[in-house]
């Protein structure tokens, strides 16, 4: 995953620019809100070394990844999110701060570009092989 935003690194820097420019229009109760003085968030890695693991968190999201990069007709939940998520960035993006839905439509593109990153795989002798050995295994994993 570290490999994605050199594939797309203008839409990488877009969406840390909208980033940054989304957090500043927060304002000091929606922080507060969001961030309760004084306590640390449900998934606080900095205090919580256990949530911070590969197998907890990385690599069932690099498997359904790689599931749904490999097999684009598997019927999967995060896709069928996405799907709503798009659907309710469409619809309210008129509401919505530019600065949010532009780091929303970043984040998104560079979602959209992983699946080129296997055409190096498929390039290489056994390449195909290998994407076809995680067929078998068309179950999608909870993601936390």
């Amino acid at each position: 995953m570290y490999l994605v935003p050199e594939l797309i690194l203008e839409a990488s820097q877009k969406a840390n620019e909208a980033q940054k420019r989304f957090t500043q229009l927060l304002t000091k109760m929606d922080k507060e809100d969001w961030f309760p003085p004084y306590t640390n968030p449900d998934l606080d890695h900095a205090t919580n070394v256990g949530r911070h693991s590969m197998p907890d968190q990385y690599l069932s999201y690099l498997n359904n990844q790689l599931k749904e990069c490999t097999q684009p007709t598997l019927t999967m939940m995060r896709r069928i999110n996405r799907e709503k998520f798009l659907k309710q960035m469409k619809t309210y993006e008129s509401s919505s701060p530019v600065e949010e839905f532009t780091r929303n439509s970043a984040f998104i593109e560079i979602h959209d570009v992983v699946a080129s990153t296997l055409d190096m795989t498929r390039g290489v002798k056994g390449g195909n092989e290998a994407l076809e050995y995680i067929k078998p295994l068309n179950f999608e994993e909870f993601e936390l």
